[in-house]
Parts: structure tokens; sequence; C-alpha cells
């Protein structure tokens, strides 16, 4: 990956480009802006397509997000705009529908309406379905506005240029705008960690020392102005009274003696589900492939890739399961969160999950921690460590713990896989009282259909006592004694989706898991 670009570069020996700079400079006109001939750049299938670009760092940032394949490959906004200042940086990330693409991106700083070749910007190629960087903008760069271009698609390890038809991939043309630099510095890297059901620590980077600043927030989509202010010197800020399960949105401005500066970008983040009891299970039955379920949340602490879904991947993995991708450049240290589960002190409990990867050559790394909030700086003790996972079989893996106080706890599965290999899988993740029987032989106790969408049958070769249904959120919806060696449970008035049967025996009690469909 490729880092700290010049931005622009002028061609001192053209007479002509310099003329144009000129009136350009004296003038003080935006040429980009007339109806001139900037050249067509178009894709021919609409297959593949830039994702988002965000940046961070300007005093305005860019968030550009494309959800599905624009018109001939291409979009242009004159509203779209990174301002920042000459000698000033800025950071960026690029999302692609795919992986293994081309990233070229151009600046007309002549103003002659082409995108030549010394005025290239970036120019790289990604393995992954993101990239990121660092611009460094020439510190002689005259204040002005100045027509950008940046364009991403599959390629032979060959630049892409700035005109023209390709057969993968879009172009996006926005406004790059330097201005002065202010002597109030505006809050950049700004993010919301430490995250629980009702609070939030909110942090960014600012220059200067004995600064305050402003932030405002409100519920996604609360209108600007009018939003919840607060007046803090404290940076990070933690943000309380917050409602569960709610996506927020805020942003940070620096308060200086005399003035203040402008708005950070808008950051959005979502509170945690409230902790549900167990048993506890993670249904990807009906999850929206690639995301991951409600109630999770993710968190990336290097350049690699986050844990994503994907469906009946093989090598022992079938329906929808998680996986950690392989990223070409950047070693994984990406987490994935359980919904918070109320434990209690004193006693025991079994996580159990799957784990596997897809091809021996490559070997995936993770661990397994706890913690009482999701985040990677909560999670206290591991649990379990799987560093060479290269075998493209899938292992179930059963853990026995208990906790120190009782509360809200969170498992976090911390992918660890070093760059360049391929792809991990994980599923069957849940969380029950562990009950030390070794006189009951769970292989006495068979349920079958499994899935199924009527009748489920239950026999053991001791006496079942009771048997109780249990959704994904720890509520008993089915209540059932038996007092026999057989039951028929009926499960047509249930949802589709994943359930937990505990069975109560004469020698202990299993949970097992149901499919309905």
């Amino acid at each position: 990956m490729k880092e700290n670009y010049r931005l622009f570069r002028f061609c001192k020996n053209n007479f002509s480009r310099m003329l144009i700079l000129v009136v350009f400079i004296m003038g003080n006109i935006s040429l980009y802006a007339q109806e001139t001939e900037y050249c067509e750049a178009n894709t021919i299938l609409d297959m593949d397509w830039i994702t988002y670009i965000t940046t961070n760092g300007a005093i305005q940032n860019m968030n550009y997000e494309q959800n599905s394949f624009p018109d001939n490959g291409y979009v242009y906004d004159p509203d779209m705009v990174i301002e920042h200042y000459a000698g000033g940086q800025v950071s960026f990330e690029l999302g692609m529908t795919e992986e293994f693409y081309a990233v070229n991106a151009w600046v007309d700083v002549d103003g002659d309406f082409e995108f030549s070749s010394f005025e290239s910007i970036f120019d790289d190629f990604s393995y992954d379905m993101s990239i990121s960087g660092v611009i460094n903008i020439d510190p002689d760069l005259p204040n002005g506005e100045y027509r950008a271009r940046v364009r991403a698609g599959f390629t032979i390890f060959e630049p892409l240029d700035p005109c023209g038809d390709i057969d993968y991939g879009s172009t996006l043309d926005f406004i790059i705008r330097i201005v002065d630099e202010p002597s109030c510095p505006t809050p950049n890297s700004v993010a919301a960690t430490n995250i629980t059901t009702d609070s939030a620590e909110l942090s960014w980077e600012t220059e200067g020392e004995d600064l305050e600043w402003e932030i405002e927030y409100g519920e996604a989509g609360f209108e600007l102005g009018e939003g919840e202010i607060i007046i803090t010197s404290d940076n990070p800020y933690v943000l309380t009274g917050l409602e569960s399960e709610t996506q927020y949105e805020f942003r940070v401005r620096t308060l200086c003696d005399s003035e203040e500066s402008s708005w950070s970008s808008l950051k959005s983040f979502s509170t945690s589900c409230q902790a549900t009891d167990i048993p506890y299970i993670v249904d990807l039955s009906d999850v929206d492939i690639p995301n991951i379920p409600d109630c999770m949340r993710t968190e990336n602490l290097s350049g690699g890739n986050n844990w994503t879904t994907v469906n009946d991947p093989g090598n022992g993995f079938e329906d929808n399961v998680f996986m950690y991708g392989w990223h070409g450049s950047a070693d994984a240290d990406a987490w994935l969160y359980t919904q918070g589960v109320n434990l209690e002190a004193g006693q025991s409990y079994v996580l159990t999950y799957r784990y596997g990867n897809n091809n021996e050559s490559y070997t995936e790394s993770m661990e397994v921690a706890i913690g009482q909030i999701a985040s990677s700086t909560a999670m206290s003790e591991v649990l379990a460590s799987h560093m060479e996972i290269n075998d493209a079989t899938a292992h179930e893996e059963e853990v026995v713990f208990e906790v120190d106080e009782d509360g809200v706890y969170y498992i976090g599965f911390n992918a660890l896989s070093i760059a360049n290999q391929f792809n991990m899988y994980l599923d069957n993740i849940s969380i029950d009282l562990y009950l030390d029987t070794p006189d009951f032989d769970s292989s006495e106790l068979t349920m079958y259909p499994n899935p199924t969408s009527e009748l489920v049958y239950i026999s053991s070769k001791v006496l079942v006592n009771q048997v109780n249904v249990y959704n994904v959120l720890g509520q008993r919806i089915i209540s059932q004694g038996a007092n026999s060696n057989t039951l028929e449970l009926n499960v047509t008035t249930l949802e589709k989706g994943s359930y937990f049967v505990e069975i109560q025996t004469e020698q202990g009690k299993e949970t097992l898991k149901l499919l309905v469909k």
C-alpha cells in the first residue's frame, strides 16, 4: 500500500498550461464549472463499482456512498467537495464491490480540462474490497477549486486511463477546494468507541492545547443545528443517557478564544442491544449477507478486513456462516462481538462454536476472549486460542468458564491471521449453563427431523421429564412435560429461525439446536 502521496505537481515548462493557470488564479474563476469537454469515462458491464469513498483530516471531508451501479459507471457531483489547505494532509478509504482492482486518481491542476499523467495523485492495486492511504497536499498549491477524478476497476496489474471505457468498475468526479489554513483547527479522526446500551466514548484529534470543544448529537437523521449540545474540555468524552438499540450521529468543532472551527464530518454509531439471558444462540438464518446480525458488533484495529457473513462456503460449513476474508497486505486484528449476555458469578457456563478454514496451504489464527464491554480494551480474559487453523476442516469447540462477578458479558472472536492468507469461518456460537453430569450420555438422545416445519420427535433411553424451547433472545416459548422416553413436539406456530431445545432427563440436561424452516 502506498502512503504519503504528493497531491499536486505543476508542469513548469508548458506555457499554455501556465497561462491558463494564471488566468485561473488572477480571474478567480472556476474553469471546471463551465460546460467544457472533460473526457468521458464509462463502464461497459454493470457489475462492479466503487461503493464508498471517505476522507478524514480535511476541513471539509467527503463521504460518498453508492449502493448500486451508477449510470454508465460514472458519477459527477459538483457539490461533493474536499476542502483543505495547502501543506495539509488528508487520509482516505475507498471500497469496491469486488477484490482485485486498480485505483487511479488525478487532479486537473492547470485547468485545461484534461487529466494528464503529471496530474496523477494515486496509482495502486488492491487485492481486497477496500484500500486506504494518505495524501500530502503541496504547500505551494494556490487557493482555488480543482476538478478531481478517481477510477477503480479490474485490470491485470496495469494502471487505468482517466478516459475511455473500462469493462468493470466505475468513475467518480468531484471537487477539491484549497483554502487558507484556519487559525482554529477542525477536529479530525472523530470516532465512537466503548459503546454500551446507554453510553459511548467520543474521541477526536485536534492540534493545540487547553482547548474546548462543542459536540452536537442526536438520533440518526436529526436536523443539524437542532441537536443536543455539549461544551467540554474532555477528550475523549463519555456520552451517557442514550437509548439502547438506537443509531446516533454526532459532530465536533473546536472553540478557540475568538472563533470556532468548522464542524467535523458527521459520524454515526449504534448503541448495543439490551442484554439477553441464557441459553444464547447466534442465529444466522435470516442474516442479510454480507452483514452481521443485529445486536452483534465488529471492531477493526488494523488495515485488514472486517468479519462478514457468507452462504454455504464449503469445507464442512453450510448455510450462513461468519467469515474473515484474507487481506493482501495487512495482518488481521478484527473482532466480532456477541450480544451482551447476563451471567452470574459462581456458575459454570459453556461456550460452543465451530471454526475452520478453506485451504490447507494457508494458516488462519483466532483468539476468543470475554469482557464486560464490546471493545478490544475490555476483553479481559482469553478463553481459547487457535493459532494454526490450516486443515480445511470444521472443528467443534466447547469452552467451560466462570465469571468473577454478576453482570453483562460479551464474547469476542479476534481474527489474527497474518496478511495474504485465505478465508476463516465461524458458526454455531452459543452460551449455556454447564452441567457436569458424567453419567448422562447425550448419544442416547435423538431429536428428528432437524430442520423441520411441523413436528419434531425426541427419543431418549432415559426418562425425559421436561422439554423447554427457547428463542435466540433466551425467552422460553414452549414448555412441555413428558415423563416418557419419547415425545412429540409441535413447532408449527414458530417462525422460521434457530431455537434451543432444552431436554431435562433423570440423568441431566442436554440443550440441542433446532432449525425451523
